[in-house]
């Protein structure tokens, strides 16, 4: 991050998450509501300084299917509330 700092012009906002599969059988590497992973998001506030420089921050989500349309649309909307919400207390 460190070395592409300078250079990014664009920052997709998505956080992620490890959890043990069913039966303790290996992990699911997974997206996860933002703020609520394991994301280092002021890390990379500090590094690429995207408000200072103009940089877009879009937010973006690794949201697995929820078993159908309405409940993933329902889960992408809370996922959405979560990150606006959450990126607007690290200002």
């Amino acid at each position: 991050m460190e070395l592409a700092a300078p250079v990014t012009v664009n920052v997709h906002v998505k956080d992620f998450a490890f959890a043990r599969q069913d039966g303790w059988v290996g992990f699911t590497y997974s997206g996860a509501a933002m703020g609520t992973g394991l994301h280092d998001y002021p890390h990379l506030l500090r590094e690429v300084r995207p408000r200072e420089r103009g940089v877009n921050e879009i937010v973006e989500h690794w949201l697995s299917w929820q078993g159908g349309a309405e409940a993933t649309v329902r889960a992408e909307q809370a996922w959405t509330r979560t990150t606006v919400d959450y990126l607007r207390s690290i200002r």
